[in-house]
């Protein structure tokens, strides 16, 4: 008979309420979470990988030291790797009948019981809410032709490529280039909704001559104002009315204004008018659709997580 384990400690979401005691590791634990959340957003929706925020790479005036400027950048598997201003001497790797070799500069997060870190003061006993980060050089392969590519020691997705460099035969570095920087790519998918009203749906309104209906389309998601695309079918049109034409206004993320206008020949009252178009709607139906453009996310939560990197929350 195998003996009783104690069963996982469930996963719980946190909740501040007034007078209840506020320990380090709750805050601590709310910016993992939130290193969670982005990542998992990365990594759904835009699909990509790469440097989201500085980490720009210069020499020093001895051009023997690289210093890379404070950032943060996503792995393929949607880890955060935030960074303080960081420096690393150039390669030392031997590379015998290669008088110039080029060196590619990458960063990726450090193993676990890494003996060191980018900033000390995440090596003070408790687990850091994003992966600590290390800087590493990797010797590029050069092709006959002149063409360079990354070395085999590579992973990319893991590895996160900086800048390039040459080395010169007295030591010193050229560069950098930015050729295989990787840098993360915005969403490129719209948000696109659709939906269609039936003639039992549609309550008409008066408007001065014409008549107009409110569609709903609140439970679409959208964040900001689509572009409507609407169209009107199962119109019972007769004489004198000329049309009618659907037209959209007052777009609003939660829906919009359809206006149905006509003509009459001969001219019409607008009261005659209104019962024209009434007539002509009542078996009409309303397919519409919604395209949300593509926008930027929202810098926030990268920010703060950037922030506790580098010692100012965690």
């Amino acid at each position: 008979m195998s003996a009783a384990r104690t069963p996982p400690t469930p996963f719980a979401r946190l909740s501040f309420f007034d007078g209840v005691e506020l320990r380090r590791g709750d805050l601590h634990d709310v910016v993992g979470h939130e290193a969670r959340m982005l990542g998992l957003h990365v990594l759904a929706a835009h699909r990509t990988w790469g440097i989201a925020l500085g980490l720009a790479a210069s020499l020093d005036p001895s051009s023997t030291i690289v210093t890379v400027a404070e950032g943060a950048a996503f792995t393929s598997t949607g880890d955060v790797l935030a960074m303080a201003t960081s420096s690393i001497a150039a390669p030392t790797t031997a590379t015998p009948g290669i008088a110039q070799p080029t060196f590619d500069l990458l960063m990726r997060a450090a193993p676990l019981g890494a003996p060191g870190c980018v900033r000390e003061r995440t090596c003070d006993g408790v687990p850091p809410v994003v992966p600590r980060v290390e800087l590493r050089w990797s010797l590029a392969q050069s092709l006959a032709g002149g063409a360079t590519l990354l070395g085999d020691d590579v992973r990319l997705g893991a590895d996160v490529p900086i800048a390039r460099f040459v080395r010169r035969a007295d030591g010193t570095l050229a560069g950098p280039d930015g050729s295989e920087r990787r840098v993360v790519r915005g969403l490129v998918r719209p948000h696109v909704a659709f939906g269609q009203s039936s003639a039992d749906e549609l309550t008409w309104n008066d408007g001065t001559a014409d008549i107009w209906v409110h569609i709903d389309a609140s439970t679409s998601g959208f964040n900001t104002t689509p572009v409507y695309f609407a169209s009107l079918g199962g119109v019972a049109a007769s004489a004198p009315l000329v049309g009618p034409w659907l037209h959209v206004e007052s777009a609003a993320p939660t829906g919009f204004i359809a206006r149905l206008v006509a003509g009459t020949s001969p001219a019409q009252p607008a009261a005659a008018q209104h019962t024209l178009l009434r007539s002509a709607a009542r078996s009409a139906t309303i397919a519409w659709m919604g395209v949300e453009p593509t926008r930027a996310c929202s810098s926030r939560l990268l920010s703060s997580l950037l922030d506790a990197a580098l010692g100012g929350s965690a």
